[in-house]
């Protein structure tokens, strides 16, 4: 569709421009996965509420959770990209204060792997860390990096998972936000291609509807 489309707060943005942010966060994210084969069964029918894309598969109606879908995209790429994903150096670094021997030797353990996903981080002296680059998509503050930093009994490991989460979430397209055709349409399509059909908080992606279903909701027979 090249036609204008209706924002949340009233206004309107172009469809074919894509100058919402988040819009323009789809279209990057799916445009790097055009290498994953796509079932050229799936057809997009359209898209509800601001929040829902429709698809159709195998007689079956799936309502897609737009925010999910391109979340879980965002959430493979950063995880798959670690070393190589793009960040940004920061002008003022984030300082990062511990308040225990333990908690600086938990960043020193995180160094690496926070490295690898974007995260430069320094030791200034004990109990004093700046963090000197940021991933691109991160749209978090210091305070929520410290916070996800220090979560009580939590492996490395699952600490980087998180991060990336909340990265992932807060670079997704909003509910609300009403994408162009084309980009809905592939974006339906690389649902179908994840191998966790799952937001990285356990959401589902989508929900199904079988055409019997269907017609058992409508009372038809």
């Amino acid at each position: 569709s090249s036609g204008t489309s209706a924002s949340p707060s009233g206004g309107s943005f172009s469809s074919a421009g894509l100058s919402i942010q988040s819009a323009s966060l789809a279209e990057a994210a799916l445009a790097a996965q055009n290498g994953i084969p796509v079932d050229s069964k799936i057809r997009f029918i359209g898209s509800c509420l601001g929040t829902v894309l429709l698809g159709e598969k195998n007689s079956c109606l799936y309502i897609i959770d737009q925010h999910a879908a391109h979340e879980r995209l965002l959430f493979d790429r950063l995880m798959k990209s670690q070393g190589t994903a793009p960040r940004q150096a920061l002008l003022i670094p984030y300082k990062i204060r511990t308040e225990s021997k333990s908690q600086d030797n938990q960043l020193e353990k995180l160094k690496e792997q926070l490295g690898e996903i974007g995260f430069e981080a320094e030791k200034v002296k004990d109990g004093e860390w700046e963090i000197k680059t940021i991933p691109d998509r991160w749209t978090g503050s210091e305070y929520d990096l410290r916070t996800l930093l220090f979560v009580k009994n939590v492996e490395p490991k699952e600490i980087i998972r998180s991060i990336a989460a909340m990265t992932a979430c807060k670079a997704a397209v909003k509910d609300g936000y009403v994408l162009d055709d084309e980009t809905a349409a592939r974006l339906v399509e690389k649902a179908f291609t994840l191998e966790d059909p799952h937001c990285p908080h356990g959401r589902p992606i989508y929900t199904v509807i079988s055409r019997e279903k269907l017609f058992e909701l409508v009372k038809r027979t």
